[in-house]
């Protein structure tokens, strides 16, 4: 993890996802820096009580004080938190569940979705363009995104209204720029607008998380913008 967000920060290496580092005294502040969400696999590791802010393993996953403590930092503050510090009554619930139950989310699922918004073109005609993608297994720890559906004024809401495309199983981390060089006669897209991602396979709760870029804050990066009980 450390490795990898390293070659971010000093490569460049993704420009579709580079975001306002927070300064202190002319220098990176790198408390926030790790106080931030950077990736999927970031929010997913913190989420499971995985990895702490270092990008260390963390002996005991199962803590539940550590755990929940975890958790609170995953809600976007500024939609979640109350005037007396705590989180909304529902957000609290939500963390006091998957805590005693010990629910966790993994890449493998296949009920978390990947909503990309676009610019595209449909056989030569300029339109908005919505994929909904999701994980599927191929061979034995091989997986793949693939669109589940998709939306756009030209069509109703079905998959099978776009080609089919091969998406690398990394393009969540890469918000999905891989889109912008596909090669279909019928299909173009031309812009990245947004990505967001919707969760459904902890009992009776929906969530998703999208990317708040915010400075000198810890409450930034992936973080829970959306939770419905269903």
């Amino acid at each position: 993890m450390k490795q990898l967000l390293l070659s971010l920060l000093m490569g460049y290496l993704c420009p579709i996802y580079l975001f306002s580092q927070p300064f202190l005294a002319g220098q990176i502040n790198e408390d926030l820096l790790k106080g931030r969400v950077k990736q999927i696999e970031e929010f997913m590791a913190r989420f499971n009580c995985e990895e702490d802010w270092e990008g260390n393993s963390i002996a005991d996953s199962n803590d539940s004080t550590l755990r929940s403590k975890y958790l609170h930092t995953l809600f976007d503050y500024s939609l979640f938190k109350e005037e007396n510090g705590k989180l909304t009554a529902m957000a609290e619930q939500f963390i006091a569940e998957v805590v005693n139950k010990g629910y966790r989310i993994h890449y493998t699922d296949t009920t978390w979705l990947a909503k990309v918004r676009c610019k595209a073109k449909l056989c030569g005609t300029p339109t908005a363009l919505t994929f909904y993608l999701r994980i599927q297994q191929v061979a034995p720890y091989e997986y793949r995104w693939v669109v589940a559906g998709a939306e756009s004024p030209l069509f109703q809401n079905t998959a099978d209204s776009i080609p089919p495309l091969k998406i690398s199983p990394v393009e969540h981390e890469l918000g999905f720029t891989g889109l912008l060089s596909l090669t279909s006669p019928k299909l173009q897209v031309t812009l990245i607008e947004d990505v967001s991602y919707q969760f459904h396979n902890i009992p009776g709760y929906s969530f998703s998380i999208e990317r708040i870029e915010r400075k000198d804050s810890y409450n930034t990066g992936w973080l829970i913008t959306s939770l419905t009980i269903r």
